[in-house]
């Protein structure tokens, strides 16, 4: 289900719809960041400048996020100073190390995200039933 939005950012205006967002990071100051598909370049968005966009993108977020089953593959994670709202059916692969930390890269972006089962074992945990549930593979 397509959720149109249209913000001006850094003088241009788009027009985007967030469902085809796989990812938002939740920064300091109360920024929001995320990437449009094949774009290198992030969209950070404040709720001074551009107030009506973000609170729209904000409800678009708890929505996908409520805990229902719709909101089945999005999931939480605490990552370096920055909470990261993230679909995990839009990654293409996960890794895991020696150290059994999973890795993988956020759709549309290239920011790697890596999470380890003592420093976040909630995500960790919600992660590995993902890929499990999808792939049919156990990782670590």
């Amino acid at each position: 289900m397509a959720h149109w939005i249209k913000l001006l950012y850094e003088r241009e205006t788009y027009i985007i719809d967030l469902a085809g967002i796989g990812a938002f990071c939740a920064g300091p100051n109360h920024r929001l960041t995320f990437w449009l598909k094949d774009g290198n370049q992030p969209i950070i968005i404040h709720p001074k400048t551009n107030p009506e966009a973000y609170q729209i993108i904000l409800d678009y977020i708890k929505q996908q996020t409520a805990g229902t089953p719709a909101a089945g593959s999005w999931v939480r994670i605490n990552y370096d100073r920055n909470e990261y709202i993230i679909d995990l059916s839009r990654i293409q692969a996960f890794s895991c190390d020696a150290t059994q930390r999973i890795l993988f890269w956020l759709p549309n972006a290239r920011e790697q995200i890596v999470i380890n089962p003592h420093g976040n074992p909630g995500a960790y945990q919600r992660v590995q039933d993902y890929i499990y549930k999808t792939t049919g593979y156990l990782i670590p």
